[in-house]
């Protein structure tokens, strides 16, 4: 009988307690990450197109900043070809840096036919990314 009140308290304290962030559990240095890839906004141009602005947000979700020298980018495919690369300055510990990609496809394509993959490249600087779980996105629209 007295395994029952151990168990209950470690079932107690375990909910209690919050658990840690993923990203600190993952890495205590610089934890670039896309953060946000998402469709922002859709217009049609009267000609046939579909003009899309796609947020994507980079995010150090780490614990220390980048060094000041940090060579990296987001490169964007489509089909598995690079269509597009986006330099990504270095970043403090939280901070982000957003830009808004635009891409246009045939206005009669269907939903949920075009994906584009977006994938960090830290140019060889794997010292300056603890954690690569979230470099990369696929969206589809």
């Amino acid at each position: 009988m007295t395994i029952a009140p151990k168990l209950l308290a470690t079932f107690l304290l375990a909910v209690c307690i919050p658990a840690a962030p993923m990203a600190a559990m993952a890495c205590s240095g610089a934890d670039p990450a896309l953060t946000t890839v998402k469709v922002a906004s859709v217009s049609t141009d009267g000609k046939g197109l579909d003009h899309y602005t796609i947020k994507v947000v980079v995010t150090n979700a780490g614990n220390a900043g980048q060094s000041g020298n940090v060579l990296q980018s987001v490169n964007v495919s489509h089909f598995d070809i690079k269509v597009d690369t986006k330099g990504i300055p270095p970043l403090r510990p939280g901070a982000s840096y957003v830009w808004m990609y635009h891409f246009v496809r045939n206005a009669g394509a269907g939903k949920g036919t075009t994906t584009l993959h977006f994938a960090l490249d830290m140019h060889g600087n794997s010292g300056a990314n603890c954690g690569t779980g979230n470099d990369s996105y696929n969206l589809t629209f």
